[in-house]
């Protein structure tokens, strides 16, 4: 078996404080698009500052980390649905999620609002659906000439 994807990709900012922004994941035709694989990289300078990317799945009815300033990355925002990077250097937060879990719209949230524009930070985001692939419509493909 085979993995088929079509990605889509957006870059986002700059993020410049520590309030957390909603992003809606859209198609090529501007329509909300519910993913289940989401890549979020992050680029800026700062070697320290981190972020968090969060979901809401739709069955998930009181989650228990609702991302706001306050309550950044505290002891208390433990059990969301997401994951957390650093800025500069690190690895992209990759969210596989399962088919109920999909998701059009994530949360990114820096853990400290800057002091300078050094400390601005864009969001790479990559997304869209992983499926499972006919191997005997392969043949089917065009082979050039």
């Amino acid at each position: 078996m085979r993995e088929q994807f079509r990605p889509y990709t957006m870059v986002v900012g700059p993020f410049t404080d520590a309030t957390a922004s909603s992003i809606t994941l859209v198609d090529s035709g501007g329509n909300d698009f519910a993913c289940n694989y989401i890549s979020v990289e992050a680029s800026g300078q700062s070697i320290t500052d981190t972020f968090v990317v969060s979901i809401i799945p739709p069955d998930l009815s009181q989650p228990a980390y609702a991302p706001t300033a306050a309550a950044a990355l505290g002891v208390d925002t433990s059990a969301y649905v997401g994951g957390a990077g650093k800025i500069s250097g690190g690895y992209p937060v990759e969210l596989v999620l399962s088919d109920r879990d999909r998701s059009s719209i994530i949360k990114i949230q820096k853990a400290k609002a800057g002091t300078s524009p050094v400390d601005d930070a864009f969001f790479f985001v990559t997304y869209g659906q992983v499926w499972t692939g006919n191997a005997l419509r392969d043949q089917e493909r065009p082979r050039g000439s």
